[in-house]
């Protein structure tokens, strides 16, 4: 991490630069790659880990067992591992960090979006989930939060003889993951509520970015009799 002080403003401004031009030179080959690979991440493309982690914001660990400091996480982008954390899996568009400790992972997707590039980051801390989307701007150093992932009602899993009249008593019930191909999938957990493992569903649903945001998609699935 850069301590900043009156005479040392110029190493700033170099960091800056450098980084800036790194981050330009990997998102045209995102774009690139996601033109052939369409809505879905392109593994063999986009920027690289440690450009993905340097944009990072540190309330994207909040959700984590640990969390981390910036200068943490500025040397887990350069090293690829710090004090905490370590990077276990990489390729262009895709990171996994895990805690060096059994407790926490974070997952970061990168997708095209204009000029600019949306982060996903998907929090496993053991059996719970959490996934948050960010905005990193071309000319900004950082990723900013932006709600894009869209809410999906419990009901829209079961035909009409089967939805809830109370679904917002089941907003904890609908849970999110995502592919390795970026998809991210709606799914049904029982948690606290174990009626519903005997609850026949009647759709699949996913999300897929469309180079500006998350459009659903519902699938009608075959119900055993």
């Amino acid at each position: 991490m850069w301590v900043i002080s009156p005479n040392k403003n110029h190493l700033m401004n170099k960091y800056l630069m450098n980084k800036s031009t790194l981050l330009a030179i990997f998102l045209t080959q995102f774009f690139m790659g996601s033109t052939q690979a369409g809505p879905k991440i392109n593994p063999d493309a986009g920027p690289a880990p440690k450009t993905i982690i340097f944009s990072l914001p540190e309330s994207a660990f909040d959700d984590t067992t640990e969390g981390i400091t910036r200068e943490e996480l500025d040397s887990l982008a350069q090293k690829l591992e710090s004090e905490s954390w370590k990077v276990t899996d990489s390729k262009l568009g895709r990171v996994t960090i895990k805690c060096k400790y059994p407790s926490s992972q974070i997952q970061v997707y990168a997708y095209p979006m204009a000029a600019d590039t949306m982060l996903l980051t998907q929090v496993i801390n053991e059996k719970s989930t959490v996934c948050n989307t960010w905005v990193h701007k071309a000319n900004t150093p950082t990723a900013v939060s932006k709600r894009l992932l869209p809410d999906v009602s419990i009901n829209e899993f079961y035909s009409e003889d089967g939805k809830f009249a109370n679904p917002d008593a089941y907003k904890g019930n609908v849970i999110l993951s995502v592919q390795e191909d970026g998809v991210v999938v709606y799914s049904v957990s029982s948690w606290m509520n174990k009626d519903l493992d005997e609850k026949p569903k009647a759709y699949a649903i996913t999300a897929v970015w469309d180079g500006s945001k998350f459009r659903l998609n519902k699938k009608r699935l075959e119900l055993n009799n």
